[in-house]
């Protein structure tokens, strides 16, 4: 037996594949259930049971001799697929999601689970695949992160003040994902690229990581290469803290109370 090859007495050598009591077990589950003989040439299917033909819609005389890969199609990602190729090289255990199709077209979210199962009575390893239906699963959590990046979106507003002043207000967190999404913000901005001054605000903030020198610094050098001066308003001690190895960098922006002073200044000069 293999490093990493899983052990498991399931074949009949007198009765094909498998006994009749197994068989039974595994049509009894909700999944999918392939087995693949990698001894063959081109690693083919061997036995699947009711809950593969449930899932794709293809019955044991469609697939039976043919390696998986007639489940791949057009989205299917490829490199998941070469991943799985890798892992039955090296007869390891794969565990990936990717798109796969059924018989009449139509395409799923496949959780996928492989696994080397080494035969004793046959001294041969198969490949046993587990596969399940999470698209619904999937596409609520890709809802879900949509949803998130739009309210950070919206959490991140441009405030336009005057035709040369913007406020952008800063409110809960300041962390490498929001930085992003404050990056395409101000890059998408047509009021941003009329302004001399934008002001970041950043009273409102709960929290702030230990990147927060180099995330503020990396705002006002893409500011200043749109010709716009950084101010910030609302920063506290423990910010200022976290920026000191970053004074070289931040020396020229200007740094007030709260807007209202900023704007006093600004709206002035």
């Amino acid at each position: 037996m293999r490093k990493g090859e899983k052990f498991l007495v399931i074949m009949d050598p007198m009765n094909d594949i498998f006994t009749p009591f197994l068989k039974q077990a595994l049509d009894a589950t909700n999944v999918g259930v392939v087995i693949t003989d990698p001894q063959k040439d081109d690693n083919p299917i061997v036995y699947i049971n009711k809950g593969f033909t449930n899932l794709t819609g293809y019955e044991e005389a469609d697939v039976i001799g043919k390696n998986c890969r007639f489940l791949q199609g057009a989205d299917t990602e490829r490199h998941v697929v070469q991943a799985i190729a890798q892992g039955i090289k090296e007869k390891k255990s794969i565990h990936v999601e990717l798109i796969n199709y059924r018989k009449d077209g139509t395409s799923f979210r496949n959780e996928l689970i492989i696994d080397p199962i080494y035969i004793e009575e046959t001294n041969r390893t198969f490949f046993i695949g587990v596969q399940k239906d999470v698209t619904e699963q999937y596409e609520t959590k890709m809802e879900l992160e949509d949803t998130l990046k739009e309210v950070q979106r919206l959490s991140t507003p441009i405030v336009p003040i005057t035709n040369s002043i913007s406020v952008i207000p800063l409110i809960g967190s300041l962390t490498f994902e929001r930085v992003e999404v404050l990056y395409k913000e101000i890059s998408a901005s047509e009021i941003i690229r009329h302004n001399h001054y934008v002001i970041i605000d950043l009273s409102g903030l709960a929290f702030f990581d230990d990147q927060f020198g180099i995330n503020i610094g990396n705002i006002h050098k893409m500011l200043n290469l749109l010709g716009i001066e950084l101010v910030l308003t609302g920063f506290s001690p423990n910010m200022a803290v976290s920026t000191q190895n970053y004074s070289e960098q931040l020396r020229k922006v200007n740094v007030y109370k709260d807007i209202k002073s900023a704007l006093q200044v600004l709206q002035n000069d």
